[in-house]
């Protein structure tokens, strides 16, 4: 769960105004922080396969917001990416901007986790 503190201090850093946790902006920060957490979670618990679902539903959630910003606000979606710290990458289906954080996900070997791996790749935007 993302602490009260630290939700304030992404919506003071992302937020258009002051208490702002509809836009864009601020919703993909907060989908970003709850997905490294969610990580972090199933690196330790890798057989949590309700959570993993979870995980990609955010997943696809944030990249639908992502998408949305892009094609009303290309300006802002730029700004926001370089001000978040996040990197345009080529994966096997075509162009990502995922965050760094995300290329460890998964370090554990076996088909579940290497499958995981894949559908993140596809699903982050």
């Amino acid at each position: 769960m993302i602490t009260k503190e630290k939700k304030a201090e992404l919506v003071a850093k992302y937020g258009r105004k002051p208490g702002d946790t509809g836009s864009p902006e601020v919703q993909v920060a907060l989908l970003t922080e709850r997905i490294v957490e969610l990580t972090e979670h199933l690196k330790s618990n890798p057989k949590d396969h309700h959570s993993r679902r979870g995980l990609l539903m955010m997943v696809g959630h944030r990249r639908g917001l992502s998408d949305y910003l892009k094609k009303t606000d290309l300006d802002g979606y730029r700004a926001f990416n370089r001000e978040a710290g996040y990197q345009k990458v080529r994966n096997f289906q075509g162009r990502g901007v995922i965050p760094s954080a995300l290329f460890l996900l998964f370090p554990r070997e076996g088909k579940a986790s290497e499958r995981t791996r894949i559908l993140l790749e596809y699903f982050v935007y």
